[in-house]
Parts: structure tokens; C-alpha cells; sequence
């Protein structure tokens, strides 16, 4: 009798361990989509040790600041094993930063580099703001790594991702002494490098909330390794993001 007892109790527990394994365990394949709001904006540097770089520069840190960018992407997920799997997918990225002027030249506020020329009588304009938005298509490849047993699983993720840029557009925001505003939204002609290669680190939770259904949180960082400008000065891109996922099977 106890004997039998015994048995019965190994099983249930045999049959709650591995249902639960199953749960949580990754499946051969998953496809979700990923949705980041980004804190975007630039590094600056050069090559040169002109001290007329370093100023530009200087005065570029002064007056440009982060913008809120975005993320979003298909994502598939092939399992290499227990630890480790592959992810890939295809997505749309904004980056860029914000200038702010209180005191500046004619030169700046006409600067095509800053969104084109306008007319404007300098002494009436009281503040100037621009927001630079790049408009990428992308396609990320990270390796992940899941670390423990239960339906909440850490991981950590590295990854490149390859940038295509479509276009800049350029949001202007004119306030003049009288309290009048003016605001337009326009593309820049500028000569951009189009293509660009940055890496990502990511380190979050999954959540197995069921069978077949996986939720992700994971902050992310991106860099562009290569400066999107021939200019003396390079500019690379890079964003601070909170990446949230879904991800599903198809059987």
C-alpha cells in the first residue's frame, strides 16, 4: 500500500515538474514583434586636432539635445538549445536629437545643414528649435541567452543590426519676440551616408505566461558604428530603449 503510495506521488510530481518544463521550455520557433520607445541622440568626434573642431563641437554639445525616438520590428526566434537561441527580423527605426537656439547668428538659423533656408529678420526671432528625425528601415541578428528554470527566465542578448536610411525630416519651431510661433516639418537634401551598422545589447525577463506565448522587457542600447556624415566631424547615431516583445508559435 505504501508502496503504491509512493508511486502515486512520483508520478503527480513527475507530471507537475514536466508540464511545467514544457511551459517554459523554448519551442523550436517563435514570431512576435518588438516595440521600443527610444531616448535618442549623437556622439560627436573627429580626427583632427584643429582646436576649431573641438570648439564646434563644444558648442554643438551646448545646444543639441536627446529627442524621444522609436523602434519596432518583426521579429523569429530559432532555438539553437536550452540556453541559447537566434533572432532576426525587419523593422523601422527614428533616431536623431534637438537643437535649441536663444542666441545665435543669421548664419545658423539660415544654415541648410539645419533645415533649409528661410527669410527671416533675425532680430524679431526670440528662440529657435529643430528636431532631427532619421528614418531608417533595419534589419537586427542577435544570439540570446536565457539563464533559469521557471515561467520567468533572465536574458541577455548581443546583436548587430544593419541601418538603410530612407530620409531626415526636420520639424521647425520658430518664436518670435511679439509671442507669435511658426512651425513647419520639411526634407533634407542633405548627403548622407545611407548605410550604417550598429550594435545592440540588451538584458531583460522573459515571461512564459503560457504554452506557445512568450512576453519580453528588456531595456536596449544601439550605437552606430559609422558616422552618418563625410564631414570632419563625425556623428554616430545611438539610443537608450525599453524593448517590449510578444512572441508566439504557429502550431
Amino acid at each position: 500500500m505504501k508502496f503504491t503510495v509512493l508511486i502515486f506521488v512520483f508520478s503527480s510530481l513527475a507530471a507537475v515538474y514536466s508540464q511545467s518544463q514544457r511551459l517554459n521550455d523554448l519551442p523550436d520557433w517563435l514570431f512576435g514583434v518588438n516595440i521600443s520607445p527610444d531616448f535618442a541622440y549623437r556622439g560627436l568626434s573627429t580626427d583632427s586636432e584643429s582646436d576649431i573642431q573641438s570648439v564646434i563641437i563644444n558648442s554643438r554639445n551646448q545646444q543639441e539635445v536627446a529627442k524621444i525616438g522609436f523602434t519596432g520590428s518583426f521579429r523569429a526566434v530559432y532555438t539553437l538549445n536550452k540556453r541559447f537561441s537566434l533572432e532576426g527580423g525587419f523593422g523601422y527605426s527614428n533616431k536623431g536629437y534637438r537643437l535649441s537656439l536663444d542666441d545665435f547668428s543669421s548664419e545658423q538659423v539660415n544654415d541648410p545643414r539645419r533645415g533649409g533656408v528661410e527669410s527671416i529678420n533675425e532680430g524679431a526671432l526670440l528662440n529657435l528649435k529643430n528636431t532631427y528625425s532619421y528614418h531608417y528601415v533595419e534589419a537586427p541578428i542577435q544570439m540570446n541567452a536565457t539563464f533559469g528554470n521557471g515561467d520567468l527566465k533572465f536574458v541577455s542578448s548581443l546583436g548587430i543590426v544593419a541601418n538603410y536610411m530612407l530620409s531626415e525630416t526636420v520639424h521647425r519651431k520658430l518664436v518670435f519676440e511679439d509671442g507669435t510661433e511658426f512651425s513647419s516639418s520639411n526634407s533634407s537634401n542633405f548627403p548622407y551616408q545611407k548605410w550604417n551598422l550598429s550594435a545592440s545589447i540588451e538584458t531583460g525577463w522573459w515571461w512564459f505566461c503560457q504554452k506557445g506565448h512568450v512576453l519580453k522587457i528588456a531595456p536596449v542600447f544601439r550605437f552606430g558604428s559609422l558616422s552618418i556624415t563625410k564631414a570632419p566631424i563625425h556623428e554616430n547615431l545611438w539610443d537608450i530603449g525599453l524593448n517590449v516583445g510578444y512572441y508566439f508559435t504557429l502550431n
